[in-house]
């Protein structure tokens, strides 16, 4: 492992075979953080991002210092001055936004109970994810950053994907105005979605349990038991491998 600095306060390390991996130690040599910048997306405006509200509410004129070069660090990240984020964010091609947990809850908190125990893999809360491009090309285009929340109307439940396929889902079907408008954005940038439009949904369950579920959920929204509108947010980046 390569140290690439290191002081009276602790230590920043890399392993030589991951040099997007950065650790961060302490003085008495305890891992305190890790950054990954290629497997979760982390970008040097992130990290600017971080280090400017740790320093927002801090006193001194040298705390006041190391904000201005963050604030001016940021500014040029952000007017495309530093060339270092392209090859950091380059070559993704699917983004998807999450389901705020406050609105996975209260969405599981009438399903589960609905479902009963014949549906018992259910997507876990945490990881409900909407879609938002999917490029199998992984092209070099830097998407722009985004740290937005959208409301996403509940329209309808579907059967998605193909009969008998382990990817066959039983899904929500969404409405938002501003994911269409963040999903033109990147079409914009170049970006092309590798299906005919965007159809914005939130799968639940796969494969056979996915049958079974539809008509109990379905009959949820009929019954207007379920919440009319989720909260998207979290926007992350990653290659297609597939």
């Amino acid at each position: 492992m390569a140290t690439l600095h290191k002081d009276e306060n602790g230590s920043i390390r890399t392993v030589y075979n991951q040099h997007d991996q950065y650790k961060v130690y302490d003085k008495d040599d305890e891992r305190v953080a890790r950054f990954e910048f290629s497997t979760n997306g982390l970008t040097e405006e992130h990290l600017l991002i971080i280090l400017r509200d740790r320093f927002k509410n801090k006193g001194g004129k040298e705390n006041t210092f190391v904000k201005d070069c963050i604030d001016s660090a940021l500014l040029a990240v952000s007017a495309g001055k530093i060339t270092k984020v392209p090859k950091l964010m380059a070559n993704h091609g699917y983004a998807e936004l999450h389901v705020d947990l406050n609105s996975a809850t209260k969405l599981y908190n009438v399903i589960v109970p609905a479902v009963g125990e014949e549906v018992k893999d259910l997507i876990p809360a945490n990881t409900l994810h909407a879609t938002i491009m999917y490029d199998k090309r992984n092209p070099n285009i830097v998407p722009s950053y985004s740290n937005q929340a959208f409301k996403a109307q509940v329209k309808e439940v579907r059967m998605m994907g193909k009969v008998g396929s382990k990817w066959r889902a039983c899904a929500l079907i969404l409405e938002s105005e501003g994911v269409l408008e963040r999903h033109k954005q990147l079409v914009k940038k170049g970006f092309e979605h590798s299906y005919d439009d965007l159809l914005l949904h939130v799968s639940l369950v796969y494969g056979t349990e996915a049958e079974i579920a539809f008509p109990v959920i379905e009959k949820l929204l009929a019954e207007k038991k379920l919440p009319e509108s989720i909260t998207l947010c979290a926007e992350t980046w990653d290659s297609i491998k597939d």
